[in-house]
């Protein structure tokens, strides 16, 4: 039996002074500081961890009611089960967090496909599911995730934040599906449990802006798909996912556009990318183009490898600076046309981020700014050609 307490009387449910008053069977009323709200609580042991669980104000739930409550409350737990377990499986809240992890990821992630789709359920698999995959999403609790993430928060900073990222995805889809009541336990007191762990960032090694038109020219007589694709690739700015990934129809060779589609973007939005004339003669010279009034409409790679339908891999173009000895990456020459704009001081700054396809962090001025500044870029990456060739 549990400990006996002095039974309340309907008359001073409305008179006691705030704090919490038994009533029996782990009833309690629960008054708050001011007095002002007054509701019922059950506290009990439940598959032995000491729990309590609302019932309820006392305008909506009378002294009777409260009472039958805490009794049944009172016999679930002495059996050894959760009260409200019934409730939560109505409600999906025992549905593991892997369940709900993989249903997030193939609604909204897997689709996009690529790399990133594969290493969000990756690193779950790797460092979430093994400690708290099987546990109901509606009951885990902070410390938990905090058990996850503490021993690679400084290990390995990155990978991390990512799991972090994707943890907090999972609790907000949980919430929103309904598999989950509680507040989500990724909030800013894990991230004080946790603490800093900033480290300095890694910049791509970039070209030097002087030594720029020594390292193209040499690119450019190398031989090889890769030395193709890596010149386009520096003459449009444009990352090497981006370059690898295009194929021919998304040229119009007449206008001198290139239209990335947003799945191939980082910030997954199209982008339309001027060319100049150089990159176009780089575009000609592919075994895959054919002489017309236009670049050929054939649904392959621009910059195919050697397996046929497959465009080249990440290390291709990092190989090519490799074998050439140029100090730098694919992608730091990204950062060399930056300085190179910079160092000229006539160019629109917002034309060059469009080069480079960044996004405004101002979403209120990004709203206001939707001209993409085609006939600039066209300005800006004809003058950088030009540089490039010593012209």
């Amino acid at each position: 039996m549990p400990k006996k307490a002095t039974p309340l009387h309907a008359s001073q449910i409305k008179k006691l002074p705030p704090g919490k008053h038994a009533d029996g069977f782990g009833l309690y009323l629960v008054v708050a500081p001011t007095g002002a709200a007054r509701w019922w609580s059950w506290r009990g042991m439940v598959q032995g961890r000491r729990v309590e669980y609302g019932l309820g104000r006392i305008e909506v739930v009378p002294l009777a009611d409260a009472r039958a409550k805490a009794r049944e409350y009172w016999s679930v737990a002495r059996g050894g089960e959760d009260p409200l377990e019934g409730k939560r499986r109505e409600r999906g809240e025992l549905t593991s967090f892997e369940e709900v992890a993989r249903e997030l990821w193939r609604r909204d992630v897997e689709p996009k496909g690529g790399k990133h789709s594969k290493q969000w359920i990756t690193t779950l698999e790797r460092h979430a599911f093994p400690t708290i995959g099987s546990r109901p999403v509606g009951a885990i609790v902070r410390s938990e995730i905090f058990a996850v993430l503490d021993p690679i928060w400084r290990k390995t900073p990155e990978t991390a934040r990512r799991v972090r990222q994707r943890i907090n995805a999972v609790f907000s889809f949980a919430i929103g599906k309904g598999y989950r009541s509680t507040p989500n336990p990724v909030d800013d007191a894990l991230s004080r449990s946790l603490g800093n762990n900033q480290t300095a960032p890694k910049h791509h090694r970039a070209v030097t802006v002087e030594d720029a038109p020594d390292a193209f020219a040499r690119i450019m007589k190398a031989e090889g798909m890769g030395a193709r694709a890596l010149s386009f690739a520096i003459l449009t700015a444009a990352r090497s996912g981006e370059v690898r990934g295009a194929k021919w129809t998304e040229f119009d060779g007449e206008s001198a556009l290139w239209s990335v589609p947003a799945d191939r973007m980082k910030a997954r939005r199209d982008h339309i990318v001027p060319f100049p004339p150089e990159a176009a003669s780089i575009l000609r010279t592919l075994p895959a183009y054919e002489e017309n009034d236009s670049f050929p409409k054939v649904n392959d790679f621009v910059f195919p490898s050697g397996r046929v339908g497959s465009p080249l891999s990440d290390m291709t173009l990092a190989a090519v600076m490799k074998r050439l000895k140029i100090e730098g990456t694919p992608h730091g020459w990204r950062s060399t046309f930056r300085d190179w704009g910079e160092r000229a001081g006539k160019w629109n700054p917002r034309a060059l981020e469009l080069c480079l396809a960044h996004v405004d962090p101002n979403r209120v001025q990004a709203a206001y700014l939707r001209d993409d500044l085609i006939e600039t870029r066209k300005e800006i990456l004809a003058e950088w050609a030009n540089y490039l060739l010593g012209l």
